[in-house]
């Protein structure tokens, strides 16, 4: 058995090897998929090691020459792989069964493109002003008497100012 240098990559590796071992198996179709750094709605692990490593400064700096190429995959391209490969194991499809495939997007690039991807604050605008802004509807609907209006300042924008 090959080892990756870390239990991760270790175990990953035994449970794919497990995974295939057991095709056929009593009637058991198998297949593995492969996501390569998923990234989109519900994404919490690639952008948001990304958005901490940017806020801590560790992404000012490119180690090597920053020329490294990965594949990202859209988390529907995930989803529709795995559909799929349902499809294909309930129909039996031979050239599925028993074999692994890495899901992409078919657009490796380098990770510093990706990174630049990522939308950053297009406006900066003061706490204070932002603050007043949000209050006077607050203030207008309660001089108007709408007091069961919707307030545009909730606890969660409070606290986050």
């Amino acid at each position: 058995m090959v080892h990756f240098g870390d239990t991760l990559s270790d175990l990953k590796a035994q449970e794919e090897a497990l995974v295939l071992f057991a095709n056929r198996y009593d009637g058991l179709l198998t297949t593995v998929l492969h996501p390569s750094n998923v990234f989109g709605p519900g994404d919490v692990k690639l952008v948001p090691f990304l958005l901490r490593a940017a806020k801590s400064g560790l992404a000012k700096f490119i180690v090597g020459t920053g020329e490294n190429v990965c594949d990202f995959t859209y988390v529907d391209n995930v989803a529709h792989a795995h559909v799929c490969a349902e499809e294909a194991l309930r129909s039996r499809t031979a050239f599925v069964t028993g074999k692994a495939f890495f899901i992409t997007n078919l657009d490796p690039m380098k990770l510093w493109d990706f990174v630049s991807l990522i939308r950053r604050p297009r406006f900066k605008v003061p706490a204070k002003l932002f603050l007043f802004v949000a209050v006077l509807p607050n203030w207008l609907h309660e001089k108007l008497e709408q007091r069961d209006a919707h307030s545009v300042l909730t606890p969660i924008v409070h606290q986050l100012l």
